[in-house]
């Protein structure tokens, strides 16, 4: 094969420029009269070779042993060699060198088939390497034919730099997208002031907890807490300090019960607690663990008549046989809380003797 020819086949065809192409596989001269070029196999083959060379797609064929013999103008524009450089050059300076060994093994294995499956099915993505050492992102498609009995393998590159940086940007706008949805919906889940769940997040929860609760084996529970004279602390101390306050009572209440119960905030200086059915801890120590965790604050309270400290009152209410819906069961914590308000900081476990009762 002549590679010296330099491909000057658009000056035969069209005028006196010249453009490198594939007329070193053809090698004899042509008329520069278009009228006078006949649809013979040559002169199919030149134009076709004027073509490629136009193409913006860069069109790379090697022999066996990785060797260019053919290189369009886009080649050039991709890689940033000239082509009298890449004619002859090893296909591995187009690659980075940790795909080099990959890459020969993949040539070796596909010849030593004799090239049966002569093209891949449609594009994969590979990795260039420009002159000036940059890495490029495109798609590969391949064909494999023979001449002379010898294989050469040609490929089609397109750079897919422009696409991959737009899917980049979407992957990280999706994945902005993300973020500021979860953090839109724990701010729709979760109280403003004290940051544990709130009412509306709460009902979501509920019906799980419900259907999981087995009133023999498994009961869930519900603990509805009150600040005892929490009206006289805001009085007391102003409501800033009221806000402090509760804040550090949701954090002291998660803490203390979180590996068997959730927190929500129930309203003004209310708090719930969930106890999970598999908990395995009774509805009466998480009442006193919640007591306790408040009582450790030691959050002074002077217009308490029940302690000088910050303390709770508590109902406690726990799936029974007859309890038709969870709905009841708040009830029914509720009705208990009202009597241990009574007498303050204690709490009170529901039953059907209370308040005349089981409610339906």
């Amino acid at each position: 094969m002549n590679h010296t020819a330099a491909f000057h086949v658009e000056k035969a065809l069209i005028g006196r420029s010249t453009s490198p192409v594939v007329s070193e596989w053809l090698g004899s001269p042509w008329s520069s009269d278009m009228s006078e070029m006949k649809a013979s196999t040559p002169e199919r083959l030149l134009l076709l070779g004027l073509i490629v060379d136009q193409l913006v797609d860069a069109v790379i064929t090697i022999t066996p042993d990785q060797r260019i013999v053919v290189a369009n103008n886009a080649t050039s524009r991709l890689f940033g060699y000239a082509h009298e450089e890449l004619i002859g050059m090893s296909l591995a300076w187009l690659m980075p060198e940790r795909f080099r060994a990959a890459h020969r093994r993949g040539v070796d294995a596909y010849l030593a088939i004799g090239g049966t499956q002569r093209r891949t099915e449609g594009y994969i993505d590979v990795v260039g390497l420009t002159k000036a050492g940059d890495e490029i992102p495109m798609s590969l498609s391949m064909t494999c034919m023979f001449h002379e009995g010898q294989p050469y393998l040609t490929g089609v590159l397109r750079d897919m730099s422009a696409i991959t940086e737009a899917r980049e940007t979407i992957h990280r706008q999706l994945e902005a997208l993300t973020v500021a949805n979860a953090q839109l919906q724990q701010l729709a889940d979760r109280d403003h002031l004290t940051g544990v769940m709130n009412r509306r997040a709460l009902q979501q929860v509920l019906p799980a907890l419900w259907r999981d609760s087995d009133p023999q084996s498994a009961p869930m529970a519900v603990l509805l807490c009150d600040l005892d004279h929490f009206k006289q602390y805001n009085d007391s101390y102003g409501h800033l300090e009221g806000d402090n306050c509760l804040i550090a009572v949701a954090a002291a209440l998660q803490t203390a019960l979180a590996d068997v119960a959730t927190v929500a905030r129930f309203g003004g200086e209310e708090f719930i607690a969930l106890l999970r059915p598999s908990s395995g801890l009774t509805a009466a120590a998480a009442a006193e663990r919640m007591q306790q965790a408040v009582a450790s604050l030691a959050i002074p309270h002077v217009g308490s008549s029940a302690s000088p400290v910050v303390t709770l009152s508590i109902g406690v209410a726990s799936h029974q046989a007859q309890d038709s819906n969870v709905e009841a069961l708040i009830r029914h914590a509720d009705d208990a809380l009202y009597v241990a308000k009574r007498s303050r900081n204690r709490y009170v476990v529901w039953d059907q003797r209370l308040l005349g009762g089981p409610h339906d």
